[in-house]
């Protein structure tokens, strides 16, 4: 197997159950953005067990530089509604 395959296998199971992953996150202004819920196949594409993700923040399954800077946004588009 070569490293073509292996990359493509990597993506093609991303992919494939990509539209299965569901994750239930909070809207609260107390815990905005807090994962209340996942199912196995989430945890199956981030390689996480799902104690390790609810009451986690989402921020913690992107990655930099959207992590460094989602809350904020969030705080800012609860505020003023202006998702820019």
């Amino acid at each position: 197997m070569n490293i073509i395959t292996i990359e493509y296998n990597k993506y093609e199971y991303k992919y494939k159950y990509i539209y299965k992953g569901v994750i239930t996150i909070s809207g609260d202004s107390d815990n905005l953005g807090t994962i209340l819920s996942v199912n196995s196949a989430l945890c199956g594409m981030y390689g996480r067990l799902s104690s390790e993700l609810v009451g986690s923040n989402v921020s913690i399954l992107m990655p930099s530089p959207f992590s460094d800077t989602h809350n904020a946004f969030m705080r800012r588009y609860e505020d003023t509604g202006n998702h820019k």
